[in-house]
């Protein structure tokens, strides 16, 4: 992933608080593949052009369509409303997206394996392909953007794509990917494994 280079921060955004909330929605929003532009600067903009992005991917309809008045407006309505966008981009897969700005980061063949996809679908998708709620596959591509979103902020690109084929001793010393198993959903018990790895990495990224 390449959008986000912050070289400077606008009030209200240099509340150590408010930024870490920000920076997190960046974050998922770019490994979503919502920013359409490099973001150099933490304000307001930043924001609105992942309110646009999710507008423009049909999600969280409600909360990207309402008008946001970052510099005078209260820090605590501020972090209400960045919690209220880190969990609406959580819940709200965007599989065409997503799997565009995956293809970048992983690779063909790791996103095809990852997924369960042949190789020429994870290079097309989403094609010709119905999408559901209820499809593996849109599940598995949110699942892995949410994981590269966390992994960001500790390794470059080449380095995530090695995370997923290195052993950890946190998963029985198997690789991520092994760990993810064959035919998975997120809520098995491999992936929810993989998911705490990730989330004890970012923990400790933000002490």
């Amino acid at each position: 992933m390449t959008h986000i280079r912050i070289e400077s921060v606008e009030r209200p955004f240099d509340d150590p608080n408010i930024a870490h909330a920000a920076a997190l929605v960046l974050s998922r929003a770019d490994a979503m593949g919502l920013l359409t532009r490099d973001v150099t600067r933490l304000d307001a903009a930043a924001m609105r052009d992942v309110l646009d992005g999710m507008q423009d991917a049909g999600i969280g309809k409600a909360t990207a369509s309402r008008p946001c008045r970052f510099s005078d407006t209260e820090p605590e309505e501020i972090a209400v409303l960045l919690s209220r966008i880190n969990e609406t981009l959580w819940k709200s897969p965007a599989p065409a997206h997503e799997s565009k700005a995956l293809r970048k980061v992983l690779g063909i063949d790791l996103l095809a394996r990852l997924t369960g996809m042949k190789a020429g679908d994870a290079r097309t998708y989403p094609g010709n392909r119905r999408e559901g709620r209820d499809d593996p596959i849109v599940e598995r591509l949110h699942f892995l953007a949410l994981l590269v979103s966390e992994l960001a902020g500790s390794y470059t690109d080449a380095g995530v794509r090695r995370w997923f084929d290195r052993p950890r001793k946190a998963l029985a010393d198997k690789t991520p990917a092994q760990t993810l198993g064959r035919e998975w959903r997120p809520d098995d018990e491999g992936p929810i494994r993989v998911r705490e790895l990730t989330d004890s990495l970012s923990s400790s990224s933000a002490t």
